[in-house]
């Protein structure tokens, strides 16, 4: 066998810490985390660290009720979201370590949800939640089914809009504090929902609006804290929706979404969200 070069080597390290990424985590992580309708002012790509801010007592803080009602009146409102019923968006998919930039397009209807995305040198990645099912399948590691936590993060995400109601969904929100999140002034959220990690997502005091979210996610291989922040608001339609996003792993790579458009009440099949015959095969 002849020689590696040294460009060889490089491609090579590369590949093998695409095989470290666990995508079945990624592909989780990136199903409408930043996506969907929660708006931001921030500027995509600020640093995601949060800090503490200056003390608050209890009764300082606004209940999370009531930062909930807040946060949809950004948007638009409670009339605008009850509007629309399906999603369609198609944008590009970074992870700058590994130098791949690739295509993704995501599609929402009635608490389903289907996501795909292309990427040079990985291949394909599709996934998906059937409203009772959430799979995904992809030329590295093939057809799974997710399982657990990893299926109600799925079934939260489905929804066009997860955090308008998050208080249905949740077991309890909580305002624990205020801390700086992506450089600015937020009120911080504890959600919890018993099978399921924590949440803890960032409103900002100025806005009103979420700015980003922190919480563990099921790998597969155990537990994994992701880091999100959301940004590149514009109005669509009578709401504001965030077109960017960044997800960063606690191995230190970064995940960024742009979403180039995003159309409301699109024409979406109920086929769209029909189990696969790999995924199929999966199920006893």
């Amino acid at each position: 066998m002849g020689r590696i070069d040294s460009g060889s080597k490089l491609i090579l390290g590369e590949m093998q810490m695409l095989r470290r990424v666990n995508w079945k985590l990624l592909a989780a992580v990136l199903a409408v985390g930043g996506v969907g309708i929660y708006a931001t002012a921030e500027t995509f790509g600020q640093a995601t660290a949060s800090k503490p801010a200056a003390a608050a007592s209890a009764q300082d803080l606004p209940k999370a009720e009531q930062l909930l009602e807040k946060y949809i009146e950004a948007i638009g409102g409670k009339e605008a979201l009850s509007k629309i019923k399906s999603l369609k968006a198609t944008g590009s998919i970074n992870i700058p370590q590994a130098g791949i930039t690739g295509d993704m397009e995501m599609m929402q209807a009635d608490g389903k949800m289907l996501m795909v995305m292309e990427m040079p040198g990985v291949g394909k990645q599709t996934v998906g939640f059937n409203g009772e099912v959430a799979w995904q399948d992809s030329d590295l590691t093939g057809p799974q089914l997710m399982e657990g936590a990893m299926v109600e993060d799925l079934k939260f995400q489905a929804k066009i809009d997860g955090y308008s109601d998050a208080a249905a969904y949740f077991d309890s929100m909580e305002t624990v504090g205020q801390e700086s999140f992506a450089g600015e002034d937020a009120y911080k959220v504890v959600a919890k929902k018993k099978g399921s990690p924590d949440k803890t997502m960032f409103f900002s005091k100025k806005s009103g609006l979420i700015i980003g979210s922190e919480g563990e996610q099921d790998s597969g291989f155990g537990l994994m804290k992701i880091t999100t922040v959301t940004g590149g608001y514009k109005k669509v339609g009578d709401l504001l929706m965030s077109h960017t996003a960044e997800q960063k792993l606690p191995n230190g790579m970064a995940v960024e979404i742009k979403m180039s458009q995003i159309e409301l009440n699109a024409d979406v099949p109920a086929s769209k969200f029909e189990l696969p015959e790999s995924i199929k095969k999966l199920i006893k």
